[in-house]
């Protein structure tokens, strides 16, 4: 456990965070719902998570004490 960490990501790191979220293969837990909000895919369970959403997501979710979100790295591979 001594090889992996938490990271908080940069804005600019939240691709990863686009990537995981259009894969129909990661989101398909989520497939079938009727949740109505822009940008869901019933049909995947994707959602769309465009560059230009990036920073408004970061203030709000990144910069808040009531939300932790961060991803598990691999310190030897980064």
């Amino acid at each position: 456990m001594k090889n992996i960490k938490l990271h908080k990501p940069t804005v600019d790191e939240l691709w990863f965070r686009e990537k995981c979220m259009s894969d129909p293969n990661t989101m398909a837990y989520n497939a079938g719902y009727d949740v109505g909000f822009e940008g869901y895919h019933k049909d995947t369970g994707c959602i769309d998570f465009p560059q230009d959403k990036w920073q408004e997501w970061a203030n709000t979710k990144l910069n808040n004490s009531d939300f932790f979100y961060a991803y598990i790295l691999d310190i030897e591979t980064n």
